[in-house]
């Protein structure tokens, strides 16, 4: 089994904490009762991190996504991570 320096932990742990955010969003504009738009300022991203998506994701003022892929990158990291999201109820497991 190989070991996993820290770097490979941290990044996992500021993973975590920015699908958690997204998870929020639906009940973020449903909440404020305004239309929320994905991205790098909206989701508050650690320093290093961006976001990008093919079109627009934006959750409605019901709280209400028509789904899309984001793409979250760690600037001077190779990897990428693409999250599909559906439609509705938008959640990232």
């Amino acid at each position: 089994q190989e070991s996993r320096g820290l770097g490979d932990v941290y990044k996992r742990q500021e993973l975590r904490k920015i699908s958690s955010q997204i998870n929020l969003l639906s009940r973020r504009s449903f909440l404020a009762r305004k239309e929320v738009l994905i991205s790098r300022t909206t989701l508050n991203l650690p320093e290093g991190w961006d976001v990008e998506t093919k079109a627009p994701i934006f959750f409605s003022q019901k709280g209400f996504c028509k789904g899309g892929e984001i793409l979250i990158k760690k600037q001077q990291d190779q990897g990428q991570h693409k999250i599909p999201m559906s439609p509705k109820m938008v959640e990232i497991r």
